[in-house]
């Protein structure tokens, strides 16, 4: 949860600091609602034995995106949590489902 709150302070900071071509960045967002995200998608993603993650990383990078400006015209994820499934089942369930399984034969024999 430091995390959070230091990712909300840094972005309050640090963003109003960078332009391009002399449009502002700003960055709105506030702690609570932030940590209130992050609370409910670690505890759905424990209940769910990871399932929900893919959904809660959507409404993380929604929140930042919409919280975020250029020159007032605010950003917009458009990723979609089924995709961001599947990459999390070939990037970490598969590989560790065979590691689970190259460590049996190991300890087995």
């Amino acid at each position: 949860m430091v995390s959070a709150i230091f990712t909300i302070v840094l972005l309050h900071i640090a963003l109003p600091t960078i332009s391009i071509k002399e449009k502002h960045f700003a960055f709105f967002g506030n702690i609570g609602d932030f940590l209130k995200i992050n609370i409910i998608g670690i505890l759905l993603s424990i209940i769910t034995l990871g399932i929900y993650y893919p959904w809660y990383t959507k409404r993380i990078t929604d929140y930042l995106a919409q919280k975020t400006s250029l020159d007032n015209d605010f950003f917009q994820f458009k990723g979609r949590p089924a995709k961001l499934l599947q990459y999390f089942i070939l990037a970490l369930i598969i590989p560790l489902i065979i590691w689970a399984i190259i460590f049996s034969i190991l300890v087995v024999h």
